[in-house]
């Protein structure tokens, strides 16, 4: 009988996951049933609770009207009698009872007998309308023969009877509604517990699938491969290869390890030939996928290597032939430096002493420059200091003229003082010998409007001498300013042509340092031509013999033979 073929980890994976999916989305629906069915449960007991309350409403509202009405017989109070018709115009209890239950649902049944109350109960109700009407009149007796008689008492017994039998059948039926719901609730929820034990189950199986059959093998895999990548190839590998996707993951690790070592095997064998000097030999044929390029790196080493060593015969040969040759002109290329090196201090000595003549003309171009440059700034200084005194000047002319107008206002003033003291005097004489005080006093006012007048032509005397000698000075100090003015645009232009002969010397001295360095740089080429050639004639003979040596070491190689 043959094998049974065993699953792929990847087929197993899907059909356990599939599992799982389908027994999730399985108990997911349970839950839903089983959370809509609770729902309905609660709706359940709400209505029963409602439709109860509703009946039990019904039943109250009808033995309020009874109470009322055999209140209002019994004691002819207004207050019962509005009770009871506020309650049939108004409140209408029974009609908002009735009205609820319909609203929730009752059957067919249920709505006939509340039909058979209503029925019973508005048979009541001449009755009730009689009594009243009796008890309105004041006839209390009449009134309570009708509502305390046998047929009202039997109406009522019979509606109460009803409408008990009504609530006990509805609750009856109610909760057996209500039982149903629970035992479907427990049907969905011991169904969800069942899918979830499946999904427990499934899921630990899958689990012992993922720990024995990939895990578990990976775990050897990761230790084998770093094994590999350690460098160690001879470790244990207890795995074996089958049909699964980790089982031809093993195989590959086992053809990559023999591959490897072969590799390695044949590698090692190239390096041991190339150390013995061996180069006339043959790459093994077995690698394989991008190990071909290390195959052919090795037919490529050989080849250019082979082709090399016999370049570099060639070469060597050429080199020795060349080496005396080399020695000669070396010696010779050696003397011409030593002779250009001589002329050359010469000629150094020269640009040296001529930079040192520039410099110095350039220190003193420098110093002639500053100098131009602070008379420059004295002179700048005058002008401003000369602006300054001319406007003294004009200032002093300005107060000199109104001076004049004040003289002038004095002037006016004594003129009136003497008018002033004639008339005084005229009339001190009028006065007789009343005004001689007021007379030796209109002399005194007399004499100091004269003295005043005196004294104001002197003023402007002086004034005028003043206002003359400030004109003098304004035109003095306007001559001067143009003449510094004229000094300063002669200094600025002498200060910018030193300033650019200071430039010019600058730029000579250093023209004449990148002469001096460029000359150094030849002579520093010279001597190093000169101990360059030395050294060349006597490497020529080093090489001589470095190239003889090499020949002897070339000898060694065993190279293919050239077609």
């Amino acid at each position: 009988m043959a094998s049974k073929k065993k699953l792929t980890q990847s087929k197993k994976n899907k059909l356990l996951g599939r599992a799982c999916i389908i027994l999730l989305t399985l108990t997911f629906m349970e839950l839903i049933v089983a959370f809509l069915i609770n729902i309905s449960t609660k709706n359940v007991l709400k209505n029963q609770y409602d439709v109860v309350n509703y009946a039990i409403q019904l039943r109250d509202a009808s033995k309020y009207l009874t109470s009322e009405v055999r209140g209002f017989a019994s004691t002819g109070d207004e207050e019962h009698y509005n009770n009871y018709y506020n309650e049939i115009n108004n409140e209408k209890n029974r009609d908002k009872a009735i009205a609820g239950m319909e609203a929730i649902g009752i059957s067919s049944d249920e709505k006939e007998q509340i039909n058979e109350i209503l029925t019973m109960s508005n048979q009541l109700v001449p009755l009730e309308e009689e009594a009243m009407a009796y008890a309105k009149e004041g006839n209390l007796e009449k009134a309570i023969e009708y509502v305390y008689g046998e047929e009202y008492n039997a109406g009522i017994r019979e509606i109460s009877d009803k409408t008990d039998a009504f609530i006990a059948n509805l609750d009856k039926r109610l909760t057996k509604k209500e039982q149903t719901k629970v035992v479907e609730s427990v049907i969905a929820e011991a169904l969800a517990f069942i899918a979830l034990v499946l999904i427990i189950r499934n899921v630990l199986k899958y689990r012992k699938f993922v720990s024995h059959e990939l895990l578990s093998p990976m775990f050897k895999i990761e230790e084998q491969m770093k094994e590999i990548a350690s460098g160690n190839l001879s470790a244990d590998f207890v795995l074996e290869e089958d049909e699964t996707e980790i089982g031809s993951l093993i195989g590959s690790i086992h053809k990559m390890k023999q591959f490897l070592k072969f590799a390695i095997s044949d590698l090692s064998q190239c390096l041991d030939e190339l150390a013995k000097g061996n180069l006339d030999f043959k790459v093994s044929e077995g690698y394989v996928g991008e190990f071909i390029a290390i195959q052919e790196s090795l037919h490529s080493i050989l080849d250019n290597m082979n082709e090399a060593f016999s370049t570099i015969l060639k070469t060597a040969q050429n080199v020795a032939a060349g080496s005396d040759q080399l020695a000669v002109v070396a010696q010779n290329l050696a003397e011409d430096n030593t002779r250009q090196s001589d002329e050359m201090d010469t000629i150094i000595k020269a640009v040296f002493e001529i930079r040192d003549q520039v410099e110095r003309n350039a220190e003193q171009a420098e110093k002639s420059a500053k100098i131009a440059n602070e008379a420059g700034a004295s002179l700048q200084q005058s002008s401003e200091k000369m602006g300054k005194l001319k406007e003294a000047i004009n200032q002093i002319q300005v107060s000199a003229e109104k001076i004049g107008t004040i003289t002038q206002t004095i002037n006016d003033i004594a003129a009136q003082t003497n008018l002033l003291s004639l008339n005084a005097a005229i009339e001190a004489a009028r006065a007789g010998e009343a005004g001689k005080g007021f007379a030796v006093v209109a002399d005194e006012v007399k004499n100091l409007a004269s003295d005043s007048s005196e004294a104001v032509q002197d003023t402007d005397k002086l004034i005028d001498e003043a206002i003359q000698t400030v004109r003098d000075g304004t035109i003095l100090a306007d001559d001067t300013m143009e003449a510094i003015n004229q000094v300063m645009v002669e200094a600025g232009n002498t200060v910018k042509l030193m300033e650019e002969v200071s430039i010019s010397m600058d730029k000579q001295v250093r023209t004449f340092e990148t002469i001096t360095e460029s000359i150094n740089q030849v002579a520093d080429l010279i001597q190093s031509g000169s101990a360059v050639a030395e050294e060349t004639a006597a490497s020529s003979q080093e090489q001589s013999a470095s190239v003889e040596a090499l020949n002897e070491m070339l000898r060694r190689f065993q190279l293919k033979e050239r077609k």
